[in-house]
């Protein structure tokens, strides 16, 4: 049995990679901390005995697993593509209609499975070829039949920027930073997810705008207002800040140069 934790470290690392190459590469994590799974560098759904992988939005509500997903078992086993589709009877005639047959897939249950076999126990290998034959596959399915898909179901599709930018700053809070010097004091990577400064300039639709004075104890901040006026701008400009984010040009609507700043919360202070 491989180590859980090394495995989603290992496949984190090969996906932010080829995100290098591929910007419009995007892949879900997992959403929440229940049971403490994000603390123990369960990046991705699954559990102690596999991981699994989706690359598009969509969730089995009844399994509480995403619709589409590359499973990789922990134990050395076949890597494994399954579709589960039963919260959803539309949703269920949709995938035997549009999926089932290019992709060779065949019932199990209640889901839909492919085992690659031939793929070997080279995960990470078997992930690049999943990557680079079905995975581009279902996306040119999906495309073609998104006014199916939009229309009657508009929940198996593609990973919004905005999602993936979002869920990657949550695993990202949870990353241990770089070891730091022994005589330097250790600090709670945790304690500083929370913002008590906030600048932004020349950032789409956004001027300039200066929140200061956040409290500590502040739970939440809720931002109010019309479309078009800059709510979503300030959470790409957070995301840009703390994450690196690469930026469109799209993003940028001014020749003044954009500009953040950030001042967090550490254990005692800000920094």
């Amino acid at each position: 049995m491989k180590d859980v934790a090394e495995i989603h470290r290992q496949i984190y690392a090969f996906l932010m990679e080829m995100r290098n190459d591929d910007p419009s590469l995007r892949f879900t994590f997992r959403k929440s901390n229940r049971g403490g799974r994000l603390e123990k560098e369960y990046w991705f759904y699954g559990n102690e005995y596999y991981v699994s992988l989706s690359f598009w939005s969509g969730m089995d509500w009844k399994n509480k697993t995403p619709n589409i997903v590359f499973t990789i078992p922990a134990d050395g086993g076949a890597c494994y593509l399954e579709v589960n589709t039963s919260d959803a009877e539309d949703k269920r005639r949709f995938v035997s209609q549009f999926l089932v047959k290019p992709l060779g897939l065949e019932l199990n249950g209640v889901r839909y499975q492919k085992i690659y076999a031939e793929w070997g126990q080279d995960y990470l290998g078997a992930l690049r070829r999943f990557i680079e034959t079905d995975k581009r596959q279902i996306d040119e399915i999906l495309r073609k039949n998104a006014h199916f898909w939009q229309k009657d179901y508009g929940i198996i599709g593609f990973i919004t920027d905005e999602d993936f930018e979002e869920t990657l700053g949550k695993v990202q809070s949870y990353q241990l930073p770089n070891p730091v010097d022994e005589a330097e004091p250790a600090v709670d990577a945790h304690a500083m997810q929370r913002i008590r400064e906030l600048r932004i300039g020349h950032f789409g639709p956004i001027k300039s705008i200066i929140i200061t004075d956040i409290s500590f104890s502040t739970p939440w901040i809720f931002f109010t207002g019309e479309n078009g006026t800059g709510k979503t701008s300030i959470l790409r400009a957070i995301a840009t800040g703390l994450c690196q984010r690469k930026i469109s040009s799209e993003e940028l609507h001014s020749d003044d140069p954009f500009h953040i700043a950030l001042s967090l919360y550490s254990s005692k202070d800000t920094w």
